[in-house]
């Protein structure tokens, strides 16, 4: 329990510093879609789009989704912590049990986190979709948005609305481009941070501190953003696409390889990598935030759990 609870407080610490970096990925990953010349070229570098949203959204366009996005990194963050670490201890008892203590392996950590991350996904598809909706948004007609462009509403009304004029279905499209998603970033991000920091720690006998945990969640993230990008930018788009009211299907793809197909037909394989700088520069320090965040709140719930058994 205390890793679940650590982890969304991790995530929702670290998110709150680097949401307006994600506004700029999910507009830059619009840019340009199916071929449309309208906004193609409005948005450039990370810095140059933060500076341009500030003008013409102010503080606002720059937190756009943040509500969803809460949502999204507690739902998806908390659970993947929670049951990798669930797993882990579990594990660890059988192993000692059996005789194996200290049978820790990368390729066990790997699986765990990435069937950590899928149960995370299950969770976190919702919010996902509803970020990426009110991200694209632009209350500027000057600048460019994706193939859906409509105020976003509150959290709640918009879980209507999806309901509404998509069904259930709305709430889970491009689930087949997040779920590996998240199972790659989860078993990429906690199967190297673990393995990483175990390597270090044993071969140059390091203390686990804030230095080796802040170094290898900064191996973690590099690894784990390069593994994402080509699903992150595929589900932002499929869940961005306008839906026909009578038959709730999307308009523009139909799932996830016809994105693809139609993506690289239009816009070159290179359309992959749109977001992947700013992908980069909110993710990287986001994956150290939320790993070295994350093992303070650790130790702030176990001293929390440790204090209440004192007094009891």
């Amino acid at each position: 329990m205390e890793d679940f609870v650590a982890g969304g407080m991790a995530a929702l610490a670290s998110i709150t510093i680097m949401h307006p970096v994600d506004v700029v990925k999910t507009r830059l990953q619009f840019q340009g879609e199916q071929g449309n010349a309208v906004g193609a070229k409005q948005y450039r570098g990370v810095f140059s789009s933060l500076r341009m949203i500030a003008r013409h959204e102010g503080f606002a366009g720059l937190y756009r989704g943040i509500v969803p996005a809460y949502g999204l990194q507690f739902a998806v963050t908390a659970t993947r912590f929670g049951v990798y670490g669930l797993a882990k201890d579990f594990l660890a008892e059988y192993d000692k049990a059996q005789g194996n203590e200290g049978a820790d392996s990368f390729g066990r950590n790997f699986l765990l986190a990435a069937v950590s991350g899928a149960c995370g996904a299950v969770f976190g598809n919702p919010f996902f979709a509803l970020k990426t909706r009110a991200q694209a948004y632009s209350s500027s007609k000057d600048l460019g948005t994706g193939a859906r462009s409509k105020p976003p509403a509150s959290l709640f009304r918009s879980m209507i609305d999806i309901y509404q004029m998509e069904g259930l279905k709305g709430y889970f499209r491009g689930f087949d481009a997040f779920v590996p998603r998240v199972v790659a970033y989860g078993a990429v991000q906690l199967g190297v941070y673990d393995f990483a920091k175990e390597t270090l720690r044993r071969t140059f006998h390091l203390n686990d501190g804030f230095p080796l945990q802040a170094g290898t969640a900064f191996i973690a993230a590099i690894s784990a953003v390069v593994a994402i990008q080509p699903f992150d930018f595929l589900a932002a788009r499929l869940m961005n696409q306008p839906v026909d009211p009578v038959t709730k299907k999307g308009t523009l793809y139909n799932g996830f390889l016809d994105c693809a197909y139609k993506s690289v037909k239009a816009e070159g394989v290179m359309c992959f990598s749109k977001g992947g700088w700013a992908n980069m520069c909110r993710m990287g320090p986001y994956t150290v935030l939320v790993l070295v965040f994350f093992e303070q709140s650790k130790k702030i719930v176990n001293s929390v759990k440790r204090s209440e058994v004192i007094k009891s």
